[in-house]
């Protein structure tokens, strides 16, 4: 996790997807969403190249 901030910190964003194996999935799920139980999600990648 410190790889991750210390990205974010320097805004070297786009070496982010670096740090994701080549077959990952990616999923973001808004709180609404969690809280109903529903797993709809936002934003779905099931690769490193969609994260870019």
């Amino acid at each position: 996790m410190a790889r991750h901030a210390e990205l974010i910190d320097e805004d070297r964003l786009e070496e982010w997807p670096e740090l994701f194996t080549q077959e990952c999935v990616y999923k973001i799920i808004a709180r609404e969403n969690v809280d109903r139980g529903l797993p709809i999600a936002a934003i779905f990648c099931d690769s490193r190249k969609m994260l870019v």
